[in-house]
């Protein structure tokens, strides 16, 4: 048993290394939607536009969104597999990085008022999860966790409720953790970007 586990470890560091472009661009980043098991679609490409507005200004750009969201949707990002298939998607699309954006916490409740059946308390919390995967070992050289945050409205209970990913609430909550936590992810990429880009 441990052989055969030592030979899918093995097995994987040499998928990753095939699929290694020539170069990597030294100043791509890829921005996905992972791990799966707490992805929301829509998190990465706000969190790419709080990182475009940073401050200091950023010293890479990112690879484009219709490549990111073909990556994410085609590769098992999920649990522990999620920094291994970061790595693939950092190495297919020549990128130097890839930031995995996720929401561990994520929770919206619904209850009808008893004294006002017209009426509807909604409920949102959420916390952010961002790390950063570099390709050649598949590891993980920054994590950042956002507070959990929360919200409550109140509507009537005839108003539709949105789909999460446009949800106002969601998405207020989601600036605000942004707010908090982009500045200190702006801040490793433009360090990490100073290092030297790895010979491949």
């Amino acid at each position: 048993m441990f052989l055969r586990n030592l030979s899918i470890v093995a097995l994987s560091m040499l998928l990753l290394a095939a699929c290694a472009p020539a170069t990597s661009n030294p100043n791509k980043i890829a921005v996905v939607n992972a791990p799966a098991e707490n992805r929301v679609l829509g998190f990465a490409q706000a969190l790419q536009e709080h990182l475009k507005n940073a401050r200091p200004a950023p010293t890479y750009t990112f690879i484009s969104d219709t490549a990111a969201r073909y990556q994410e949707s085609h590769r098992d990002i999920a649990y522990s597999r999620a920094p291994l298939q970061a790595a693939f998607i950092a190495r297919a699309t020549n990128a130097r990085y890839t930031v995995m954006i996720s929401a561990p916490v994520l929770d919206r409740d619904i209850e009808v008022s008893t004294r006002n059946p017209l009426k509807k308390t909604i409920s949102v919390n959420l916390q952010l999860e961002i790390s950063i995967i570099e390709p050649e070992n598949a590891t993980q050289v920054a994590h950042f966790t956002s507070p959990v945050y929360t919200y409550t409205r109140i509507e009537f209970t005839d108003e539709d409720l949105p789909d999460e990913p446009d949800d106002p609430t969601i998405l207020e909550l989601l600036d605000k953790a942004l707010n908090k936590l982009t500045p200190h992810v702006a801040l490793e990429l433009n360090r990490l970007m100073q290092v030297q880009a790895p010979v491949q």
